[in-house]
């Protein structure tokens, strides 16, 4: 993450797709990706890699920097070119990694074949069965009457702190979009003072995120003790009630405003086939911290790669986000 033990590569195409692969190695140098630039014909787009020269000089391009290989943007370049060149860079002890035009599908999911001398990516489709989605469901019972009963004491204290504190209702309940477009209540401990959602029109103009989300890193309707339960997740313990009555589910997409899901392009609706749930790709992977497209992307690439092992491997990632106190919602 700090840009150590990078390797050297070259980019080989030019066009939209090879400038989504260079900014993907810019905003993820853990990927371990230095791109020196691109081959091919200069569109000059923005935020598109350095040229270097046409694709027809691309080995000797990487022979000349000392690059330990390429990324071939498949899209950008003919077919028979991605062959020789990446006969001739193998051959040479290169490294050759080609894009796919697969886009957030899980690693898990693709297999290598062979088609008569064609290398072919076979997707395995996601398991939804009915025992796997009753094994969801028991998981989500055991684990929310257990983490209801435990965190008990925790609920006390801070409820007792709220009242200290502040005066209104001990929770803030809100109607939030539930799997297949059905409407529930959602619980949380109070964070803000009591006329909270009254305020919030006149800080529209203060809002850190994009798209219909609603974020302020400094809100100043959120009290002295609701920053402390932010900060340690203890406000979305409620929640837990959620999950055992069934509106929710321990891992899923984040239960959407009703006033947000109107304003979701068509392929959003996708991630209500779904429970929401009370943690998932889009809190663990920078929670509000990111983005409305990496809110989008994250929450139908869960829909899309379900899997008990990957709720399994969120959840322990909460524990860290939580624990290090990452981008509290």
């Amino acid at each position: 993450r700090q840009g150590r033990l990078q390797r050297t590569v070259i980019i080989v195409g030019t066009g939209p797709d090879a400038t989504a692969l260079y900014e993907a190695t810019k905003r993820r140098p853990e990927l371990g990706y230095s791109v020196l630039g691109c081959t091919g014909e200069d569109h000059g787009g923005f935020g598109a890699p350095p040229v270097l020269g046409p694709l027809v000089d691309t080995f000797e391009l990487v022979e000349r920097t000392g690059a330990t290989g390429v990324i071939v943007s498949v899209s950008s370049v003919n077919p028979s070119a991605v062959n020789q060149l990446t006969r001739r860079l193998t051959d040479a002890g290169r490294h050759v990694a080609l894009s796919s035009s697969l886009i957030d599908i899980d690693m898990s999911r693709a297999r290598a074949q062979d088609l008569d001398g064609r290398l072919m990516i076979y997707v395995e489709p996601t398991n939804r069965s009915t025992t796997h989605l009753l094994l969801k469901r028991a998981f989500d019972i055991v684990v929310s009457a257990f983490g209801l009963l435990l965190s008990f004491p925790v609920l006390l204290v801070a409820t007792i702190a709220i009242k200290v504190e502040s005066s209104g209702g001990l929770f803030f309940k809100q109607r939030r979009v539930g799997q297949n477009g059905k409407m529930f209540e959602i619980y949380k401990l109070r964070s803000m003072v009591a006329d909270a959602e009254a305020l919030k029109s006149g800080l529209a103009d203060r809002n850190e995120c994009d798209g219909p989300l609603f974020k302020m890193s400094s809100d100043p309707r959120v009290t002295r003790v609701g920053r402390i339960l932010r900060k340690t997740s203890i406000d979305e313990l409620p929640q837990l009630w959620n999950v055992l009555r069934g509106d929710m589910s321990i891992v899923g997409p984040r239960p959407a405003l009703p006033e947000e899901s109107t304003q979701w392009a068509p392929e959003l609706h996708d991630r209500v086939r779904v429970l929401p749930g009370i943690t998932g790709m889009w809190q663990v992977s920078g929670r509000s911290d990111a983005d409305f497209e990496a809110y989008r992307r994250l929450d139908l690439y869960y829909v899309d790669n379900w899997s008990l092992l990957h709720d399994l491997r969120i959840v322990l990632k909460t524990f860290a986000v939580v624990l290090f106190g990452r981008g509290a919602h």
